[in-house]
């Protein structure tokens, strides 16, 4: 009897009952991962071959200077294995949605290749426990970071040592334990400095840019925010992400135009439905705080449009509760009852409890917001550093709406 594929079973699950694919890349996630499950099915003498054959199938995906340039900033240079383009092209389907299936290819790498060093391993093992955390197994997530940290003292590698205190911060940030936060972030971002890994530097600078807008310090969000944007040059999706959470932290510290600005540069770009939604319900609260009813009406076009295709049902719930609460400020109370009445509907599905907008605006956390809701909220004056920032923002919002806002296509 046929039996179905470790990947094949993963991706089925990650797709659920969509009809399209979940990325552009999603054939070679499985065609790689189908070549290593059989090489880990095999004794270890016969799997050379095998992996070979995976690499150069995952070069079709990411070409080799590509690998080089995404490396840079993350992985030290030190233990490269032929395979880091197989764990690179996991980072691509983990950004497209497909947890389990990213998840799946980084455990045939760690089985089926030729014995990793500890460094090697401790990569894979951050990155799974990334996954882990984002489909809510925390257990495992933890289990995970502190293999890392030790990986990381037995070798004296900073590399290693940084990806766990920032995977330590992120978990922290999930149980709102923000003092923890601060001082793995913190560490985190100064052991990625003395390493030169400016792309971990920047996810350490990102959990402080959340923690000081959930704290109410605008001034340091906002400058810890930029910084995070200025790394992330180059990478719309990253861009986006520290958009997001500088106009959150406008918008919690009463400075709703400028919120409206940062939303607007966020929803205007090619992204991943998981930051155009929650930018949608962001730029929707916006609106309302400035008495925009048009913003509103052009936000709520944009998320019913998207929903049924989107499947992400909590992002697409919270994003209809955000426009429905935006609409009933706004004064446009059949429009609210009509997004409050769908949000339910998917809450109901899916079993949410709530569902908490600031919680959600907040860019690749699941840490929960205590910050204010703009509206009606009066301005905290600016220092001088934090009001460049939102001068910055200001002047590169764009002059005008697209008719339909364009995520890419079926991603997550």
């Amino acid at each position: 009897m046929f039996q179905t594929s470790a990947i094949t079973t993963a991706y089925r699950a990650d797709l659920g009952g969509r009809d399209e694919p979940l990325g552009p890349g999603d054939g070679s996630w499985l065609v790689v991962g189908s070549v290593l499950e059989h090489a880990a099915s095999i004794p270890r003498a016969h799997r050379p071959a095998l992996l070979e054959n995976a690499v150069q199938l995952a070069h079709e995906a990411i070409p080799p200077i590509e690998v080089a340039r995404r490396k840079t900033g993350e992985w030290s240079g030190v233990d490269a294995a032929s395979t880091d383009v197989i764990v690179l092209l996991s980072d691509d389907a983990q950004e497209n949605g497909a947890l389990r299936t990213a998840s799946m290819l980084l455990d045939l790498v760690m089985r089926a290749a030729e014995p990793l060093t500890a460094i090697q391993r401790g990569r894979v093992l951050a990155k799974q426990a990334r996954i882990a955390w984002k489909v809510g197994d925390l257990d495992a997530a933890l289990s995970g970071y502190q293999r890392v940290a030790r990986l990381g003292r037995a070798t004296g590698s900073l590399e290693l040592k940084a990806r766990a205190s920032i995977g330590f911060a992120a978990l922290a940030q999930m149980r709102r334990d923000y003092q923890r936060v601060l001082a793995h972030a913190r560490r985190g971002g100064t052991l990625a400095k003395r390493a030169g890994l400016l792309r971990l530097v920047r996810q350490a600078y990102n959990g402080l840019t959340i923690v000081a807008g959930l704290e109410g310090r605008l001034d340091d969000a906002l400058t810890y925010g930029w910084k995070v944007f200025e790394a992330s040059a180059g990478n719309a999706t990253e861009e986006a992400e520290a958009l997001q959470n500088i106009g959150q932290s406008l918008f919690d510290g009463g400075y709703a135009d400028d919120a409206q600005a940062a939303f607007a540069l966020v929803v205007t770009r090619r992204i991943p439905y998981r930051i155009m939604l929650p930018g949608l319900g962001g730029f929707a609260l916006a609106s309302a705080a400035r008495g925009n009813q048009i913003g509103v009406q052009w936000a709520a076009r944009q998320i019913e449009r998207l929903v049924p295709v989107a499947g992400q049902p909590y992002a697409e719930a919270a994003a209809l509760e955000e426009c429905a609460t935006a609409a009933s400020t706004a004064g446009l109370h059949g429009l609210a009852d009509g997004l409050h009445a769908q949000a339910m509907a998917i809450a109901d599905v899916h079993g949410f409890a709530a569902l908490s907008g600031g919680e959600r605006r907040r860019a690749d956390t699941g840490a929960g917001s205590s910050a204010g809701t703009g509206a009606g909220t009066s301005a905290l004056a600016l220092r001088r550093d934090a009001a460049m920032v939102a001068r910055r923002v200001r002047a590169m919002a764009p002059r005008r709406l697209p008719k339909h806002v364009s995520p890419l296509a079926a991603s997550a």
